[in-house]
């Protein structure tokens, strides 16, 4: 079955948003060494996440620009967590949620060793 590219607006809206802003970082990155005083650091929570180590099977840890770290289970740990749910359809939708969450704290720690080797 065909899939109607109407359905694809919403992701194609992001995966632009996305590229925009990625050009704009590397344009920033590029352009703030001729602009010298003007360029300001930008405004950052103390929950910024500024390094994630570990893995899923492991746990991650996830280290704050304010010096706190978070500590995840492992992902066999928060699996069997969503046993405790009564029904099918929450132990299901626990673990989507868990399983993309490991996902994007992997990429998440893939792109910060990405910068981080930008600016060394």
């Amino acid at each position: 079955m065909l899939r109607s590219t109407t359905s694809l607006r919403p992701l194609r809206a992001l995966v632009l948003a996305l590229a925009t802003l990625v050009a704009g970082v590397a344009l920033g990155v590029g352009l703030s060494p001729s602009l010298g005083d003007t360029v300001r650091a930008p405004r950052t929570s103390g929950l910024t996440i500024v390094d994630v180590r570990g893995d899923a099977a492991n746990g991650f840890d996830v280290h704050h620009l304010n010096g706190t770290i978070d500590y995840t289970e492992t992902i066999s740990e928060a699996l069997a967590e969503c046993l405790g749910y009564d029904t099918v359809r929450a132990r299901a939708r626990c673990r989507g949620h868990l399983t993309t969450w490991y996902a994007d704290l992997g990429t998440l720690q893939q792109t910060i060793r990405y910068y981080q080797q930008l600016f060394d």
